[in-house]
């Protein structure tokens, strides 16, 4: 009965709200960065409501096209030339893309790489994507840089929320 309690308690300690998660606070930083960066490029950018939703940005660009971005703030695995978004989500920009012409963007801030990337899904991304273990993942080769270099002042404020 001991054990049971102790790792109970141990579990509801575990559990905080979403918002309050360390990984969803840093999302929420690398967000707010690429909205600054899509804006001082003279785009417009709107956002979503509160709750869930399958992007981020809907982005009207100078030719007034519009654009579909999801933000993701990790970096590329390691031991692969690729890096990939859970396969759910992969769905939904698909689905997405298949609707919207293919203007789907996904932004990368990759702190590891300190740099910011993007992936334009298309039809040539999706023949090359391939899932593992709830995973889909694309090759590096496909990305576009979009900072090459993130500033240190930027780099500091987005590592305060990395995992310790």
């Amino acid at each position: 009965m001991q054990i049971y309690a102790q790792v109970s308690h141990a579990a509801n300690i575990s559990k905080k709200p979403f918002r309050s998660l360390r990984t969803t606070k840093l999302g929420t930083a690398g967000e707010k960065f690429i909205e600054r960066h899509l804006r001082a490029k003279g785009l417009k950018v709107y956002k979503p409501g509160r709750g869930k939703h399958p992007i981020d940005f809907v982005v009207i660009d100078k030719e007034s096209r519009v654009w579909l971005i999801d933000v993701k703030t990790y970096p590329r695995r390691w031991a692969y030339n690729d890096t990939g978004v859970d396969t759910k989500d992969w769905r939904k920009y698909c689905n997405l893309a298949d609707a919207n012409a293919n203007r789907v963007l996904i932004y990368f801030v990759d702190l590891t790489e300190e740099s910011v990337y993007r992936f334009h899904l298309n039809d040539e991304l999706k023949a090359k994507a391939y899932e593992h273990v709830g995973k889909t993942y694309f090759p590096l080769a496909d990305r576009e840089m979009v900072i090459r270099q993130i500033g240190p002042d930027s780099l500091k404020a987005l590592r305060a929320f990395q995992d310790r």
